[in-house]
């Protein structure tokens, strides 16, 4: 057998192995079921408890532009985002560790109208400048 066609079956095997792998985490992400809200239809489910936010920057790693990123996260029973993940950023990846401190201070209390409370996938926008 020469090189190439070695290296053509050990790439089908990789390929494989990365569907099946993609596969089980897509099935088991399936047994979570979220209402996705956007955040302007947030208010009939949870309310910001806190509508302020600072997150400090350490001087030296401070980005020089202003930019913004988006988040995803689930709201979990107590008011918290959980699986935060950040969706998309301009400049890219500029201030995503910044934008994620952010999101892990939103608090949220619940509508006393929306019981039960659905399990509520949302995300969130931050703006930010040097």
């Amino acid at each position: 057998m020469n090189i190439s066609r070695l290296f053509c079956i050990a790439m089908l095997f990789l390929v494989q192995a990365c569907w099946q792998e993609n596969k089980e985490s897509t099935s088991a992400k399936a047994q979570h079921t979220y209402q996705l809200v956007m955040q302007k239809d947030l208010a009939a489910y949870w309310v910001l408890e806190q509508t302020q936010h600072s997150v400090s920057i350490d001087k030296s790693a401070k980005p020089q532009s202003a930019g913004w990123v988006e988040v995803g996260f689930v709201i979990d029973d107590k008011g918290r985002p959980t699986n935060i993940e950040i969706l998309r950023s301009v400049p890219a990846s500029t201030w995503h560790s910044q934008a994620r401190r952010a999101a892990n201070q939103l608090v949220f209390k619940p509508l006393k109208t929306s019981v039960p409370k659905p399990q509520i996938y949302t995300t969130w926008t931050f703006y930010f400048s040097p």
